[in-house]
């Protein structure tokens, strides 16, 4: 399955507490970033994972993992956790499509950008002083 960033992934985490029987519970993250080195079949995404969530598989990001991925570097320093095509996934919940803006970087929900030219919200074309 491919992913974009911003999306969200719901994953399946196993947790034993040393016991015979198991509990399956979910952690919801967020794709930060994926490997453009890899093949779609082997396509590794980094995801990001708030405090409050504990994921066994989880590292922390680094500015060498933060290039790999070409993610922003406010990131670094945070938890993260690589997903593959093996990963057991509950839920995939897509981002909303849209652009943000060029000047003020509000997102704009359903804007559409031309190839080649700047976009603009409507509050920065109506007032380009803003």
């Amino acid at each position: 399955m491919r992913y974009k960033v911003g999306d969200e992934v719901v994953l399946r985490i196993l947790d034993d507490f040393g016991y015979k029987h198991t509990v399956v519970r979910p952690a919801k993250v967020q794709v930060i970033g994926y490997d453009l080195e890899t093949e779609d079949d082997r396509s590794e995404y980094l995801c990001y994972v708030p405090p409050y969530i504990s994921v066994p598989s989880s590292t922390l990001i680094t500015d060498k993992l933060a290039r790999k991925f070409k993610i922003e570097r406010k990131f670094a320093g945070e938890i993260g956790v690589i997903i593959t095509a093996g990963t057991p996934i509950i839920k995939h919940l897509p981002c909303d499509e849209g652009e943000k803006c060029d000047r003020c970087d509000h997102f704009v929900s359903g804007g559409t950008r031309e190839p080649g030219e700047d976009f603009y919200c409507r509050a920065c074309r109506e007032n380009p002083w803003r």
